[in-house]
């Protein structure tokens, strides 16, 4: 499979997000494939496992954010896309928050479950109105 199946999964707004990472880590194991996510994929897998894999989220912490698998697709992909000054490449586009308002990615979040950029100040009321999980 390629970067697009991958991605594909990760953005399935209709599945869990831990099942949609569990369901790329399986088939990253199972094949003799080592696929990697990108673009949007990308940009929420990093933000959730940077979320869920820190120490100072501990009440959010996720133990498949902290596996190695998870770990290793993370940094696979980060070193595919030019590692950090791919990602700090990447964070300099700019994205249109729901409310229209548009900025540079690093001041965006993204919803879990909706696969959505949020300004700052939409993701606040995103996450209260909706319950959604809001990450980055």
């Amino acid at each position: 499979m390629n970067a697009l199946t991958e991605n594909g999964i990760i953005l399935d707004r209709t599945i869990p997000f831990d099942q949609r990472v569990s369901r790329v880590i399986d088939g990253r194991d199972s094949a003799e494939r080592h696929g990697l996510v990108d673009g949007v994929a990308f940009f929420l897998l990093y933000c959730w496992f940077l979320d869920h894999g820190s120490q100072r989220h501990e009440a959010r912490r996720s133990p498949l954010a902290g596996s190695p698998v998870v770990r290793d697709l993370v940094a696979a992909s980060l070193a595919a896309m030019g590692g950090e000054s791919g990602w700090n490449r990447m964070l300099r586009q700019r994205e249109t928050c729901t409310c229209g308002e548009t900025n540079r990615l690093e001041n965006m979040s993204i919803c879990v479950e909706c696969v959505m950029y949020e300004c700052w100040e939409c993701s606040g009321d995103h996450r209260r109105t909706t319950g959604h999980e809001v990450v980055g």
